[in-house]
């Protein structure tokens, strides 16, 4: 009996921010092309950002895009960045539906859990005022030992749940 083969599920990870936009491929192969583009710092720049992303997409050709969903943390100017990069996620998820590209979104939770729960990361410490955090470190994963920042190494780990795990469904069966 013959073994049934998949096709190769080439996913587009992104992690969208109001300075930084990285991006990253991800698929049978592992880590592909990654890199960083300018954030939507105001509402001027949505359009060059937009552009940028439009590129990144043709470029890449990805069957699926997965984008980390924004969650405001504390202190970090609230409105003004939740706004934009919420502006900046509906543009992207407009270009992939011109594209044919299925889009989701998940949170940063998500995908930093299951890369901790199943790969080998290092734990971190790191005093508060009150006790110890202990946090999972996912730039310590050895795949991402090459990756020039975090935002790329969060854009690469959103790529590879997604094509390991999230999204793996999606893969059709080769005929």
């Amino acid at each position: 009996m013959s073994e049934i083969l998949t096709p190769n599920l080439r996913v587009l990870g992104c992690d969208p921010g109001r300075v930084n936009f990285a991006w990253a491929i991800y698929d049978d192969e592992g880590l592909g092309e990654h890199g960083l583009i300018e954030g939507a710092e105001s509402v001027e720049r949505l359009n060059a950002t937009a552009a940028f992303f439009e590129r990144i997409v043709k470029f890449t050709d990805p069957d699926v895009c997965c984008m980390e969903r924004f969650h405001q943390r504390p202190g970090k100017g609230a409105v003004k960045n939740m706004e934009l990069v919420n502006l900046m996620i509906g543009q992207c998820r407009m270009i992939c539906r011109v594209h044919h590209v299925e889009c989701y979104l998940i949170t940063a939770s998500e995908h930093k859990t299951w890369l901790s729960s199943n790969f080998e990361v290092e734990l971190s410490k790191k005093k508060t005022s009150s006790k110890i955090k202990k946090k999972y470190d996912i730039t310590t994963y050895e795949e991402w030992a090459a990756l020039p920042t975090e935002h790329e190494v969060d854009a690469a780990n959103i790529a590879k749940y997604a094509h390991d795990h999230k999204l793996a469904h999606l893969r059709p069966l080769a005929q």
